[in-house]
């Protein structure tokens, strides 16, 4: 059972990140929605604050389909898992109840709160394609910083420019949600139910393939040990 502390940092994690995100997208809207590049900064900039602000307490999660992959490399217990998912779920619910009271109607309206969509020209079976693939990148930056086996960063700032990035490529055919946390939160603001299992079909299959093959690569390609085991023999010394 995870710590009060961590699961605090999920909940209020998440919340902050739907916040951000919706207002990422009316500040879009309201710029006629040409702001593509701006919105995709404010969409990686709090993940990467968020991120950084809760890894060393919950591990930075904030994202459902993270989590069950870090459960499926055995990075986290079944129990933290289930919890940190239901925390996260409450905190998307209630970030989504705060930004319908907060937000200018009319104007989050036309933007559906933030809320991802399908873009006409791409199917369900692409979308969900497009968010795993998109998530699975996502989890490159997970493995490649914070989950690196040599040298792991303290900070998510590699995390937040990969959303960024991801955001700015994606955003244009599904919305780029990577996180069903995130489009649960719009939605439920929005009252927008419309192809929401895309939204957690394709980042759970995106992070845990992502999860398991980067990992497995990363382990596998270390040219240098850090540190000697106990019983293998210690290189001379020859001070």
């Amino acid at each position: 059972m995870p710590k009060l502390n961590a699961i605090l940092c999920e909940f209020f994690g998440t919340l902050l990140l739907v916040v951000s995100v919706s207002c990422a997208a009316l500040a879009n809207t309201a710029a006629g929605g040409n702001a593509l590049f701006g919105e995709a900064l404010l969409n990686g900039l709090p993940v990467a604050i968020i991120v950084t602000f809760t890894l060393s307490t919950s591990g930075g999660q904030i994202n459902p389909a993270v989590t069950i992959g870090l459960l499926c490399i055995r990075k986290i217990k079944m129990t933290e898992a289930f919890v940190f998912v239901m925390v996260q779920v409450a905190g998307a619910a209630s970030a989504g109840w705060l930004i319908k009271q907060i937000l200018p109607a009319e104007l989050a309206r036309q933007c559906l709160y933030g809320t991802p969509r399908l873009s006409e020209s791409v199917s369900k079976a692409q979308g969900i394609g497009i968010e795993g693939f998109a998530t699975s990148l996502l989890c490159l930056s997970i493995c490649a910083t914070v989950l690196h086996p040599v040298k792991p960063h303290k900070n998510g700032f590699g995390i937040g420019a990969a959303v960024a990035a991801l955001v700015f490529i994606f955003a244009p055919m599904t919305g780029a949600a990577m996180n069903p946390a995130r489009q649960l939160g719009c939605a439920f603001a929005a009252e927008h139910w419309e192809n929401h299992w895309v939204y957690w079909i394709g980042p759970v299959l995106g992070a845990v393939v992502g999860l398991r093959l980067f990992s497995w690569i990363l382990q596998r390609n270390l040219s240098v040990p850090e540190h000697f085991p106990e019983d293998a023999p210690k290189p001379p010394d020859h001070r």
